[in-house]
């Protein structure tokens, strides 16, 4: 390694360095940081892992056959998004869900207005139970209407992200 002091060359500086280490140590080093945190974070995941999947918890696993293929599944969580939202709009109906600059909507009236949407898209537009819709919107609250009403039909909700420019939308 060579250890020639470095100038700087302003005229307002006026020290040298030197460097400790040759940049294989300092590579070394860097290497056997990421090793240890790396170990460090995967010790801690499944610490969490064991916790919240433990028997008895809010997201406890256990195997079910589905369409003739095991599956891990969560034995406490609603089998569908379809269901979930039905026993929270019905649960809540009343209670604020949406407030969005000077508007606020409640669960009941977005669920209305979902059952709505997804009457149209079944009667009007012809969708079906998995059928893909695409939804590209800024965050406004007609975005959950569309998105719970797909799910109310089945269908299978694609979000986009509205920023993005058109042509990845446009390939396949």
């Amino acid at each position: 390694m060579d250890h020639r002091p470095l100038t700087l060359s302003p005229p307002h500086y006026n020290m040298q360095w030197v460097p400790k280490r040759s940049f294989a140590e300092s590579w070394c080093i860097c290497l056997a940081y990421r090793y240890l945190v790396s170990g460090f974070l995967l010790t801690l995941i499944s610490t969490a892992d064991a916790i919240l999947c433990a028997p008895g918890m809010p997201h406890q696993l256990e195997f079910r056959l589905i369409d003739g293929q095991l599956h891990r599944v969560y034995k406490h969580l609603w089998p569908s998004l379809r269901e979930f939202w039905l026993l929270v709009s019905e649960k809540y109906y009343d209670r604020t869900y949406i407030v969005f600059e000077q508007q606020r909507w409640t669960y009941g009236q977005i669920l209305d207005r979902s059952l709505k949407a997804a009457g149209v898209y079944r009667h009007v537009y012809g969708l079906r139970k998995g059928d893909t819709v695409g939804i590209c919107s800024r965050n406004f609250p007609d975005y959950l209407v569309v998105f719970w009403a797909c799910h109310l039909i089945g269908a299978v909700s694609v979000l986009a992200n509205a920023s993005v420019i058109i042509l990845p939308l446009l390939s396949p």
